[in-house]
């Protein structure tokens, strides 16, 4: 006899953190850490594993409407780097791997410049700077006439 205290599994959730640095938490309320409560079970009856979180990411904690500096093709876009409990994901199955209740899942944008960006602006370098951006590198010089 199965027991009244018995939780369907449909309705069985994981409490997890993610946290956001490296300016992808302007895309997240401004908000480096998140609490959240996601289903165990995703979508297809399958135990929710990372690739869930992104999407349950982008439709249910980003505020911002630029997801596509999150995600790119539904996966997480390159030059972010993930972690899952302090472990690089792909030791863990990058978006294969099933999130455990307490996982904590970091998301880190190493991309030179992403927080410029987010904020809109364009940094400026002295004269004769090299600068590195988008795998292109130039060198400065005042277009300023005298």
């Amino acid at each position: 006899m199965a027991s009244t205290t018995d939780t369907p599994v449909e309705t069985l959730a994981l409490d997890i953190t993610v946290d956001f640095s490296g300016g992808l938490e302007m895309l997240f309320s401004d908000q480096k850490r998140h609490s959240l409560s996601i289903p165990a079970i995703d979508n297809h009856g399958q135990p929710s594993t990372i690739a869930f979180l992104i999407d349950y990411l982008c439709k249910n904690t980003m505020k911002d409407p630029r997801a596509e500096l999150f995600v790119l093709d539904e996966h997480i876009r390159p030059g972010i780097l993930v972690l899952i409990n302090d472990a690089d994901w792909e030791l863990e199955g990058e978006e294969t791997y099933e999130i455990q209740a307490g996982d904590n899942i970091l998301f880190v944008s190493t991309l030179h410049g992403a927080r410029y960006y987010l904020l809109g602006f364009t940094p400026t370098y002295p004269e004769g700077k090299e600068v590195a951006s988008g795998g292109i590198q130039t060198t400065v010089q005042d277009t300023a006439q005298a």
